[in-house]
């Protein structure tokens, strides 16, 4: 048997063990960071809904709820995180569908379209980020972000400020409409659009020309 002595245990050469941060597995690599953690979030919200819970996003993520809060902050955070994350579904499948060379009610048409499809394609996190407790500015960016696009149909026969109030409130009725439908689907996604347009044109079709 081999003694070592006192003096051998306390040698300053001698490295210490390392607590490990979290999200690190022994070796220092990440096994979790922001990035992987909102894919998780996004992940669970499309099962879960509006019952996405903190739990929730760390199982799927294999991590524990100390480090969900580490990276992307509390729930309130998170749905922050996912709101910034619909937004740039929302706007790249409006302005995908519009073709700057259509006539201004199948522009319309087209950017109905693309949101409805992000919204049924994206179900679970549309409702959690829409089920309330977050903040104006999580909401205000949901519904600028749907807007932006949607404005390019009306800015050749309106000001800029008159044509973004005309497509605030078409998101704003695209808003309360699309929820109502994904709680309680009364006809098809393809009905719904038409009958949006229908309405909607109906209002604002007679001031474009």
């Amino acid at each position: 048997m081999v003694l070592v002595g006192y003096g051998a245990l306390m040698n300053p050469a001698t490295p210490p063990l390392l607590r490990r941060r979290p999200g690190r597995p022994r070796g220092g690599t990440p096994v979790a960071n922001r990035d992987t953690l909102v894919a998780a979030a996004v992940s669970t919200a499309r099962r879960h809904g509006a019952d996405t819970t903190m739990d929730d996003i760390a199982a799927t993520a294999a991590v524990g709820k100390p480090v969900l809060y580490r990276y992307l902050g509390d729930r309130a955070a998170v749905v922050d995180s996912l709101s910034e994350w619909l937004t740039e579904q929302v706007k790249a499948a409006t302005l995908g569908n519009i073709n700057p060379a259509d006539p201004p009610r199948t522009a319309l048409h087209s950017a109905v379209a693309g949101f409805v499809d992000t919204v049924v394609a994206q179900r679970g996190v549309f409702l959690f980020v829409n089920a309330g407790g977050h903040d104006v500015a999580v909401f205000d960016r949901l519904i600028r972000g749907a807007a932006t696009p949607l404005a390019e149909v009306f800015s050749g026969t309106h000001t800029a400020a008159s044509a973004l109030t005309r497509s605030l409130a078409v998101v704003g009725m695209l808003q309360i409409t699309v929820t109502a439908w994904l709680i309680e689907p009364h006809c098809s996604a393809d009905q719904l659009v038409d009958d949006l347009v229908d309405l909607l044109w109906s209002g604002i079709g007679t001031t474009i020309t």
